[in-house]
């Protein structure tokens, strides 16, 4: 299977990613029409944007520098990672250039 954010998500996750609060989103596969749900807890400090996703029985956090450009790539990708097995591989996959252009 893979899971990925289709491209409304990932807008509405840019767009979170300058808010603190906790977020809800899913993430589909296209084969099997699945969908795995995951919460989006984000919190901003002075310096630093700590991310916490929940999925399933698991808890997984990151920290990342504020107001950084590529913040919603990163969480999209471990979003993605974690849901489809490979968060430990350091694999994220996928590229996000498409994605940025059209947010």
């Amino acid at each position: 299977m893979s899971y990925a954010l289709r491209q409304p998500s990932f807008i509405r996750l840019k767009a979170q990613m300058s808010l603190t609060g906790r977020f809800n989103h899913a993430l589909y596969d296209k084969v099997s029409r699945r969908t795995v749900h995951a919460t989006v807890d984000t919190e901003r400090s002075a310096q630093h944007l700590h991310i916490v996703i929940r999925m399933g029985s698991t808890l997984n956090s990151i920290c990342l520098p504020l107001d950084a450009k590529s913040n919603a790539n990163r969480v999209a990708d471990n979003l993605e990672a974690i849901a489809n097995g490979r968060l430990d591989t350091a694999d994220t996959g996928i590229t996000r250039e498409l994605l940025i252009a059209a947010a």
